[in-house]
This record gives C-alpha cells, sequence and structure tokens, in this order.
C-alpha cells in the first residue's frame, strides 16, 4: 500500500480561540471578591452579589460563614431566603444542617431558625422536605421545651390539620416522631390527641407514616399510655383495608408487647396474635412478621400454652417455605425463636432446611447464628448434621468461623484454626485483610500451642510473599500473637527465625517488612526483652544501603529509643547522625525530624515520667507472668498425665479381676451339687477320724 506523507510538510493551521472561554473585564469583576476578606465578608459579599454558583457555594459552606459572621449573615438570609429558587433553599438547608450539628447557630436565632424550618416543611416540594427534616431533628434538641411549646406544637398541629394536603399530613407524623424523643413523658394532652387523629386518617400513606412514629411515641410515654390508647390504635391499624399499612402497624404491633403487663398481654394481645399473624398471611405481612418473629415469640413465652406452641411451629414452617426475603428474615431471627419455644423435633427440622437452602444468603444468615441454637442442646445429632455441612461448605465457612471460638466444644480447637487457615490461603489478598482482622479478635480464645502452630508459618509466609496491605496486616497480627505467646522457647526461636528470614535477608522488601513488624511490637513488649532479642538487628538496619529502609528507620527512631535499655543508646545516636547527613534529602528530612523530636523537651519529660515507669513495669510483670503461665501449664499437663495413667491402670485392674471372677466356678454351682461336675465324686463324711484332725492342725 502507497502511503503519502506529503501532509507532515503542510503549515498546522492555526487554532481558532473560542470567544465564549474568554471573560470580559467586568464579568471577571463580578466573578472575584476583594482580597483578605474573612470567610463571613465573603459570603455577604457572595450573597449579595454574586452569580447564583457563587450564591450556592457561600450557601453550602455556611457553617463557615456562621461560625465567623454570626448574626450578621443570619440576619441577611432571613431577609432573603424566601425569594430564593429552590436550588438555593436547598444549598441553605444543606448549610443550616451543618451549622445546627456543629452548634454555630447563636441561642437568639433558635426562634427564627426553627419558624423557617417548619414553613420549609409545609412546601409540598419532596426535594425541599427531605434536605429540611434533618434540620428540625437536630435543632429540636437543642432548644427549649418552653419554645418547642409555644412555637413549635402550634404550627405542627396546624401543619397535621385534615384540611393540610397529605405530604403535610405526613410530615408531621414524622415532626411528632421527633418531638416523642425530646418531650418525653410530657407528650401528652392535645399533641397526643393529634398524633391519634393522624392514626387515622383517610389517607393511607399518612396512615402508614404514623405507624413508623407510633414506636418512638410508645418508647417514651409509659405503659399507661400505651395500653389505655396506643395499642388499641395499633390494633385498629393491624386490620386496616390497605395491605401496606396493615404490614407496618404488624411491625408496631409486635413492638408494642414488651411493654404490655401480663394481663393485658394475655387478654388483649394473645387473640390478635393468633386471628391476625398465626393464619395465611400475604407475602408483604410476612416479611415484617419474620422480620419481628423473634420479638414476637420472646414477648408471649410466659403466656404460650402447649396448642400455642404448635401454631408458633406452624407458622415458622410456613415462612421457611415463604419467599427469600421472609427466609433471610427467619434465618436472622431462629436462635431467638429457638430461646423463647425451646429445641423441639419440628424446629430443628426448619433448621435443617434453611442451612440447606437454595439461596447462599439464607445458609449464612443461618450459619452465622447457628452456634446460638446448638448450646441449647449441644447433643442433638441433627443439629450437629446442620453445623457440620454449613462447616464445610465455602459459601458458610466464614460465618461459621466468624464465631468460631464458639464452636470449640464441637469441634477440636486445632481442626478449626486448620481449617480457618485454609480459607485464608485461598480467598484473594483484600478478603485476607478482612479474615486477618478476625483472627486478631478471636485467637486468644484458643490454645496458644495451636495458634502459634498454625498461625506463626502462615503469617511468616504472607509476610514473604503476600502484598504490601497484607504483608503490613501480617505483620501486625503476627507482633499480637508473639506478644501473647507464653512458651518463651517458642517466642526466643519465632524470634531468630524472624530475624534470619527478614531482617538480616538480601531482599529489601523482607528487611522493610522487618521494621513495619518491630514498629507494632514496640508498644508491647519491655525494654529488656526488646534491647535482648532486637535491639541489634534493628539498628544494624538504619545503615541499610537501600533507603526506603534507611527512611522508615529514621521515621522511627524516637519509638525505638523508648524501647532501649542505656547500652544500645550511644549506638542509636551514632546511626542517626550518619542519616542526618544521608545523600538522599527524604532520608535527612526523616532523620532531621526525629532528632528534633528526641532533643525536645516534651519527648524528654515523657521518657522520665511516672506513667513511663509504670507502663514499663506492666509490661515486665506481664513477661514475668507468661514464663509462670507456662510452668504452671506443664505442672497441669504432668498432672494430667499422671492422672491418665493411674485411671488407665485402676481400669485395667478392674478387668483383670473381672476375667478373674468369671474364669471361676459360680457360688450357684457349688450350692447345687446336681449341676456341679464333681456331683457324682462320693459325699465325705461329717465325722472325720482323729488322726486326720490332728493332721490338719499340724499343718
Amino acid at each position: 500500500m502507497d502511503l503519502s506523507l506529503d501532509w507532515m510538510n503542510e503549515s498546522v493551521p492555526e487554532a481558532e480561540c473560542s470567544s465564549g472561554i474568554l471573560k470580559t473585564e467586568a464579568e471577571l469583576a463580578q466573578w472575584s471578591t476583594q482580597e483578605g476578606l474573612s470567610e463571613a465578608d465573603k459570603g455577604v459579599q457572595l450573597l449579595e452579589s454574586g452569580l447564583p454558583p457563587q450564591k450556592i457555594w457561600a450557601l453550602n459552606s455556611l457553617d463557615i460563614v456562621i461560625k465567623e459572621g454570626g448574626s450578621r449573615i443570619l440576619s441577611r438570609i432571613f431577609s432573603h431566603i424566601m425569594s430564593w429558587d429552590e436550588q438555593m433553599q436547598i444549598a441553605s438547608g444543606i448549610g443550616f444542617l451543618s451549622a445546627v450539628k456543629k452548634r454555630y447557630i447563636p441561642k437568639s436565632f433558635f426562634q427564627d431558625t426553627l419558624e423557617l424550618t417548619l414553613t420549609f416543611l409545609s412546601f409540598y416540594s419532596r426535594t425541599v422536605l427531605e434536605v429540611w427534616m434533618p434540620v428540625f431533628n437536630s435543632l429540636i434538641s437543642q432548644i427549649s421545651v418552653d419554645l418547642i411549646k409555644s412555637k413549635a406544637i402550634p404550627m405542627i398541629i396546624l401543619l397535621s390539620d385534615y384540611t393540610q394536603k397529605p405530604i403535610s399530613r405526613q410530615v408531621s407524623c414524622q415532626l411528632l416522631n421527633s418531638l416523642a424523643e425530646v418531650l418525653g413523658k410530657e407528650f401528652k394532652g392535645q399533641i397526643l390527641q393529634r398524633a391519634k387523629a393522624l392514626s387515622q386518617d383517610t389517607n393511607g400513606d399518612v396512615r402508614q407514616e404514623m405507624c413508623r412514629s407510633w414506636q418512638s411515641i410508645a418508647k417514651v410515654v409509659g405503659t399507661s399510655v400505651i395500653e389505655e390508647l396506643i395499642f388499641f390504635e395499633a390494633v385498629k391499624l393491624v386490620h386496616d383495608a390497605m395491605i401496606d399499612v396493615k404490614a407496618e402497624a404488624v411491625g408496631l404491633f409486635i413492638q408494642l408487647l414488651p411493654y404490655l403487663s401480663y394481663g393485658f398481654l394475655e387478654v388483649q394481645a394473645m387473640p390478635i396474635i393468633k386471628n391476625e399473624l398465626f393464619v395465611e398471611i400475604p407475602i408483604s405481612i410476612q416479611v415484617k412478621l419474620s422480620q419481628y418473629i423473634g420479638q414476637l415469640f420472646l414477648s408471649i413465652k410466659s403466656i404460650l400454652t402447649k396448642e400455642d406452641r404448635t401454631s408458633c411451629t406452624e407458622t415458622i414452617a410456613r415462612l421457611a417455605n415463604s419467599d427469600i426475603t421472609v427466609r433471610k428474615n427467619l434465618a436472622f431471627n431462629i436462635p431467638a425463636v429457638f430461646w423463647a419455644l425451646g429445641t423441639c423435633k419440628n424446629l430443628k427440622a426448619i433448621v435443617t432446611k434453611l442451612a440447606s437452602d437454595e439461596e447462599a444468603e439464607v445458609r449464612v444468615l443461618i450459619a452465622a447464628g447457628l452456634h446460638e441454637i446448638v448450646r441449647q442442646d449441644p447433643s442433638c445429632k441433627i443439629l450437629r448434621k446442620a453445623a457440620t455441612q454449613l462447616y464445610e461448605n465455602p459459601q458458610t465457612q466464614l460465618s461459621m468461623l466468624k464465631s468460631m471460638h464458639h464452636w470449640q466444644c464441637y469441634f477440636q480447637p486445632s481442626e478449626l484454626l486448620t481449617k480457618f487457615a485454609a480459607v485464608v490461603n485461598s480467598a484473594n489478598w483484600r478478603t485476607q485483610l478482612t479474615y486477618l482482622s478476625q483472627i486478631k479478635e478471636t485467637f486468644r480464645q484458643f490454645p496458644m500451642k495451636d495458634v502459634v502452630d498454625i498461625f506463626i508459618p502462615l503469617l511468616i509466609y504472607k509476610m514473604q510473599s503476600g502484598t504490601w496491605p497484607l504483608k503490613i496486616s501480617s505483620a501486625e497480627l503476627l507482633a499480637s500473637i508473639l506478644y501473647h505467646n507464653y512458651y518463651m522457647t517458642r517466642k526466643l526461636d519465632i524470634c531468630n527465625i524472624l530475624k534470619d528470614k527478614f531482617a538480616r535477608s538480601n531482599c529489601c522488601n523482607n528487611r522493610l517488612i522487618f521494621l513495619y513488624f518491630i514498629d507494632y511490637i514496640l508498644p508491647l513488649q519491655s525494654k529488656q526483652f526488646f534491647s535482648l532479642v532486637f535491639a541489634e538487628d534493628t539498628i544494624r538496619l538504619g545503615s541499610d544501603n537501600v533507603s526506603s529502609v534507611r527512611i522508615k528507620f529514621a521515621t522511627m527512631v524516637p519509638q525505638i529509643r523508648e524501647s532501649l535499655q542505656n547500652q544500645w543508646i550511644t549506638q542509636l545516636n551514632n546511626v542517626l547522625a550518619n542519616l542526618v547527613e544521608d545523600p538522599m534529602q527524604t532520608v535527612r528530612e526523616s532523620a532531621q525530624a526525629s532528632r528534633n523530636i528526641l532533643k525536645s523537651d516534651e519527648y524528654n519529660n515523657k521518657l522520665q515520667s511516672e506513667e513511663a515507669q509504670k507502663n514499663e513495669q506492666k509490661k515486665l510483670k506481664f513477661e514475668e507472668e507468661q514464663g509462670g503461665q507456662e510452668s504452671r501449664e506443664q505442672d497441669e499437663k504432668k498432672k494430667r498425665m499422671v492422672d491418665e495413667l493411674a485411671a488407665k491402670a485402676r481400669a485395667d485392674m478392674q478387668q483383670s479381676k473381672s476375667g478373674t471372677l468369671k474364669s471361676r466356678p459360680s457360688l450357684g454351682k457349688i450350692a447345687r451339687p446336681e449341676v456341679s461336675s464333681t456331683s457324682k465324686l462320693p459325699k465325705p463324711s461329717l465325722k472325720q477320724p482323729v488322726a486326720v484332725k490332728k493332721k490338719m492342725f499340724s499343718s
């Protein structure tokens, strides 16, 4: 193919400047502000004469502007905000929320801010409502009760009037919710009656919103108000014609049960439960019932009859065959169900069914709480089989292993830890980070010997071959395990392995990760231990030929100095002096910063403080106790071996005795001559000769 390249010799055409990019001096002046203005002055100027984007910026940063400007900027906003467009009103809501949370609104402006907030909450724009509702929720907890009663309650009652649009009545339900949290038992009288009216509103969305508000109101008004008013309103909502309202009311009804007295629960609540919940119900109501099923059974546990328990089990069985959302909720609540109803054959069958569910999410949820169920009946073969099934499944393994310390009575600790180590090894590095953090939280609940045998080799391998975040996380976990390891001989062996494989390695990454490990071990071990075991190799890395290692060492010098005994301080100072004159600028800067810290009075006072000495004494005492713990464990092991040998000897002796007794003729045969093999022999005479008698005595 012949390609012509003549176009390369042609002149490049000049680019045309777009006139839209250039600004006139007047436009530039409008977009800019004066130099040297404070944030408050800049905000005032932008709100007065800025372009819409500048005004929105000032409103979004209202907390900074109010902090400096205070009254001046708020007065300006209150006088102009109602004339702004919706976008600026939304921006002002975001700014007011930040200012209220940080308590930058002066108390003298609380009333104006409250009135402004309630005014915006009377708008019909859902976008504006969503922005300003959090402002009210944050503000209501800061203003006085008198201001709430005089200003907030009248406006809320006005918003909740039946002549208002449904969206305003919905908002008033949410406002009552916030008021209840602040007023507590003062939530009564007219405002409580208004809540009752909203609960019977003609609009279904309002009734549904009021179901959520009743839950907050019930927490503060007390049992008498619940039994006299709220419970019966909840029952009306449970019988509502709209399915969505009825579903929300079921959640409200169940959450009211713990507040009811025993007699009221038995007489008033139980019939509703039997007729409305223990029957065939739509999926949306099943979802809400399964969400609160554990709380339901725990609340009515004391009044359940044998027939009621059968109905409960049948209801759970229906939920276990329902939609996936229902099954997920049931799997999450099944431990509470067992605590309430106890273990029975039907419930165990339901657990087995959920444990083998086709959806992995259901199996994961049942695996996370299965230890609570098995704890109630440890000898149950059905539950143990379900546990083993989930334990062997890769999808549910992590959920089981997150609570693996609960499973030590059912599985061998070494088996659990080995399984967990295998799971860690097979996952991607991000998941491995999660697993390592889980190990860090739980490893102390396992025998230390198993932890050391299984995880130390794994962590050393990860420090050598993992990604950098995984190396650092492994170094942190290794430092924690090494600190809690009370087998001193093994501990020193591990330290020697770390020094050989990392501190003295030819690979600079290994030497660098060793310093990260030292960084984690420094706050844990005593000066005596660190100086004896790690000081020499650590200080030598300060003269490493790789700059990244020297930089890390230079940043660690103050921490290393805190953990050194006096005989190593001179050597550390010499290395630091060399680092200050290092050819690499980054190394020099880090070393100089560390030197400045070492020379500071604050640092020296910290070294000599009483708190530092107490911490050192605690570390020494802990290390001494570790040595004693190892010797006690050895003594217990010897005693256990002696007891086992003694028990075995007793068992052997009993077995030999029983064998001897079996080989002797039975007393029955001796007593019955007709059965004995010697029955044909002649019977001895009862009168023996005198000579025989003398012979017997002489013998």
